[in-house]
């Protein structure tokens, strides 16, 4: 019996125009791992706000 595997491919399109392609078979960890990407980067330029 062959497995059955589920992918994703996403195109986001970027603040310069261009697009970037991924290809994800877990596309909720991907989610997850981009968000904290971005809190990661609030909390940076908050800092630097603050000093």
């Amino acid at each position: 019996m062959q497995a059955i595997y589920n992918y994703f491919v996403y195109i986001l399109e970027c603040s310069d125009k261009s697009y970037y392609v991924g290809v994800k078979n877990d596309l909720e960890i991907r989610l997850e791992q981009t968000i904290m990407l971005k809190i990661q980067v609030l909390i940076l330029f908050l800092e630097d706000q603050l000093y």
